[in-house]
């Protein structure tokens, strides 16, 4: 069925446009664009900024810790890395809190307390090396005159160990004494096979002098018999 027929309406008049107003290009404001989101945030400090460097304290410490690792055979070394990296952080992440000064103090106290100690540690065993075995627990010198004669006699004997002496004339070899002491230092023993009124069968005999420390010969000499008949013997730690 077909659609009875629409009617026409009259069209509307139309109301002319008001003018715009021009706009100068002075007038208008340009924004620059907004700069790219960063989520690398670097803290801003650099030597030149002027502001306290963050990481000052560790960074001290490190430097002084570095520099006690070559007394201490590089034992604060490792805290000393760790310490710059910490120092690192600080100028880089904004987030981290700087430390106390007290925090940094005792991490420098007790680092150097270790580093110490290994020192002497260290110190202890390499002197301990150069002592022979058995003289670490209170020395025990062995002094030593024997001859290659009998019977032999020893003059003019004098004997020094640390302070300690001992001396004789005419006497019976072979002769051994021993001398407790607590160093290496100053020992001495000498002796002669000849005295002012000796005969000549004397001057056909040698002398050895031996000082000892834990069995171990610390010095040795003897007399050759040729008009040298004086046997020296002599070591110091």
């Amino acid at each position: 069925m077909p659609y009875p027929p629409q009617p026409q309406w009259p069209a509307a008049p139309h109301a002319p446009h008001a003018p715009q107003p021009q706009r100068s290009a002075a007038a208008h404001t340009h924004y620059p664009p907004m700069p790219p989101y960063s989520t690398n945030y670097v803290n801003p400090w650099t030597p030149a900024s002027g502001i306290p460097d963050p990481g000052s304290r560790y960074d001290k410490a490190a430097r002084f810790l570095f520099g006690l690792g070559f007394l201490t055979f590089g034992s604060t070394w490792i805290v000393a890395i760790v310490l710059s990296l910490k120092a690192q952080r600080l100028r880089t992440d904004p987030d981290t809190t700087p430390p106390e000064r007290r925090k940094v103090a005792v991490i420098v106290a007790a680092t150097t307390a270790a580093g110490l100690l290994l020192l002497g540690s260290g110190l202890s065993t390499l002197v301990d090396d150069d002592i022979p075995a058995g003289a670490q627990d209170g020395v025990a010198v062995e002094i030593e005159i024997t001859s290659n004669g009998a019977p032999g006699l020893a003059y003019d004997m004098m004997i020094d160990v640390g302070g300690q002496k001992s001396s004789g004339d005419g006497v019976p070899l072979p002769h051994r004494k021993v001398f407790h002491t607590n160093s290496l230092w100053g020992l001495s023993v000498t002796a002669s096979a000849v005295d002012d009124e000796d005969s000549g069968e004397a001057e056909t005999q040698t002398l050895t002098c031996v000082i000892k420390v834990g069995g171990e010969i610390l010095a040795r000499n003897t007399s050759t018999g040729d008009g040298g008949q004086v046997c020296t013997a002599s070591y110091s730690e």
